[in-house]
C-alpha cells in the first residue's frame, strides 16, 4: 500500500522502482529517537526570534526520555531496529 502511494505521488514507473529507492534511502535515517540536547537548543534559538522568553528555559529540563524508554521496550521498535541492521 505504501509503495503504491509512492509510485503514484512520485510518478514512478512501478512499485519496484519505489522499493529500490526506499531501500537506498532507509540507510540515511536512524531509528535513534532519543531527544537530542543540541537539537533542542537549536529549536530554542530559532523560537527565541519571535519569543525571547524561550531562552529563559534550560533545554536540559525540557527533555523527558520516559516515552522513548517505553517505546524502546516494545517488540515493534526492537524488530524495526533489527531490520535496519540487516
Amino acid at each position: 500500500m505504501a509503495l503504491n502511494a509512492l509510485v503514484r505521488k512520485l510518478r514512478l514507473k512501478d512499485a519496484q522502482e519505489a522499493e529500490s529507492g526506499y531501500e537506498v534511502l532507509q540507510w540515511l535515517y536512524s531509528f535513534n529517537v532519543r531527544p537530542n540536547l543540541r537539537g533542542i537548543e537549536n529549536m530554542q534559538r530559532l523560537l527565541a526570534v519571535t519569543n525571547p522568553k524561550v531562552m529563559g528555559i534550560k533545554a536540559e529540563e525540557v527533555i523527558d526520555e520516559a516515552p522513548v524508554q517505553r517505546l524502546e521496550k516494545t517488540s515493534f521498535y526492537r524488530e524495526l531496529v533489527a531490520r535496519q541492521k540487516r
